[in-house]
This record gives C-alpha cells, sequence and structure tokens, in this order.
C-alpha cells in the first residue's frame, strides 16, 4: 500500500481532524497525492529527475517545492 494510500484511508472527518489539531498542515492531502504521483513516475520513467520534472508540470509548482516535498517524505519514511 502506498504511503498516500494508507494515511488517505482515514476517513475524511478524521483527517480534517488531524488537520485542525496542527497534527498535518494545510496541504497535506495536496503534498501525499504529488508523492504518490512521484512514484509511479519513478516506476514509468525510471528516473527520478525526469518524475520531479513531471510532477512540476502536472501540480504547476517549481521544481524546488516538488524536491522538498519528496526529499521530505522519503526523510521521514527513512526514519520510521
Amino acid at each position: 500500500m502506498k504511503v498516500g494510500q494508507r494515511i488517505l484511508s482515514v476517513s475524511a472527518d478524521g483527517f480534517e481532524e488531524l488537520r485542525q489539531l496542527g497534527l498535518l498542515r494545510y496541504n497535506a492531502g495536496r503534498d501525499i497525492e504529488i508523492y504518490d504521483y512521484y512514484l509511479s513516475e519513478v516506476d514509468i520513467t525510471g528516473s527520478r529527475m525526469q518524475a520531479q520534472t513531471n510532477c512540476a508540470m502536472r501540480y504547476n509548482l517549481s521544481e524546488k517545492a516538488i524536491q522538498v516535498i519528496v526529499y521530505g517524505f522519503e526523510n521521514r519514511l527513512r526514519n520510521v
């Protein structure tokens, strides 16, 4: 199960409650969606750089913003 699927399996009310408690940032849902898309693009392209570029184009964000999101997830997952 992908990270986003696992987190998003929480009910919408539960997700919103976590956000209101300050446990999730406002953009957490978007970031999870971006990370899942990034992982699928890595599988398709075989290139982390190309996957970041594709994410930036799809979500209309800079590649640096995508990089921060991706590296943030990877660092957190490494420490689990």
